[in-house]
């Protein structure tokens, strides 16, 4: 089984729906799964800087939707950019 956490009933529990959770953490070797995450590329902008770029774009992180977030993103071009989704759009700037 691949590293990774589980919340599930012990495997032995006679009753499902009645048995406590159990908290599973399989952890892999250094390393594991290293080549499928790329490494973030530096130097980075840090996010006061994003922020500041991305509301002369029009998005209010004060007045704007209660759930945004600010994220990391590599694209599938290998391309890192800070992205946050503004009511029904995603903004992209340069990492």
């Amino acid at each position: 089984m691949a590293p990774g956490c589980r919340l599930a009933p012990a495997d032995d529990a006679e009753e499902i729906d009645s048995a406590p959770f159990v908290l599973t953490q399989r952890i892999g070797p250094d390393g594991a799964g290293a080549e499928h995450t790329p490494a973030l590329p530096l130097p980075f902008r840090d996010s006061p800087e994003v922020v500041a770029e991305l509301a002369t774009d029009g998005v209010d992180f004060i007045a704007g939707p209660t759930d945004m977030k600010l994220e990391g993103r590599v694209l599938t071009t290998g391309e890192a950019v800070w992205q946050t989704y503004y009511y029904d759009e995603t903004r992209m700037v340069a990492w």
